[in-house]
């Protein structure tokens, strides 16, 4: 009878061995996954805040418009809209929304922004068109020839609040 010997070289992997090289090889895969669900929060993330913060922008400077449109009606003896650098332009809260036709502040009411025919805007469209972006306007009278003007876009991503602000002083520099 022939005795059968386990050749040494021929070994396999051991039951333990094995478990280990699962436990690394799903270890691996979950930090890769978790990294990859971070890095795509964090993108989505980072264009909310560019977008807030071109919205900020827009804020201040439709109200900038406002003044200059306001200095341009003074010096038009045609023009009877204006008489002061500040018309249209009181302390308070307000919203603003850019228009080609027409720039106004309306008194805020947390309102979202609708996205509609690639503009930010409360008028048109439907809720549909409802982004995450609320705006905000404050004025602040300083003086008689200077007001500031602070434009807060807030949003919500992934249950986590955030904001952008900009902040403008105008004056009656004419």
């Amino acid at each position: 009878m022939k005795h059968i010997t386990r050749d040494k070289r021929k070994r396999g992997f051991t039951i333990l061995e094995l478990i280990v090289a699962i436990f690394i090889v799903i270890t691996g895969l979950v930090a890769a996954a978790s990294l990859m669900t971070y890095s795509i929060s964090a993108v989505i993330i980072g264009k909310s805040q560019i977008i807030a913060t071109s919205l900020a922008q827009e804020g201040l400077e439709v109200v900038r418009n406002i003044r200059d449109n306001n200095w341009h009606c003074i010096a038009d003896p045609d023009c009877t809209d204006s008489t002061n650098w500040n018309d249209g332009l009181g302390e308070g809260d307000w919203e603003v929304e850019y228009d080609s036709l027409k720039d106004d502040l309306s008194t805020y009411t947390g309102r979202l922004l609708k996205l509609y025919d690639g503009f930010y805007q409360y008028t048109s469209g439907d809720e549909t068109h409802e982004t995450r972006f609320y705006r905000k306007i404050t004025i602040a009278d300083i003086s008689a020839n200077e007001i500031k003007v602070v434009s807060e876009v807030t949003f919500s991503e992934r249950n986590k609040s955030y904001s952008v602000s900009a902040e403008n002083r105008l004056y009656d520099w004419k």
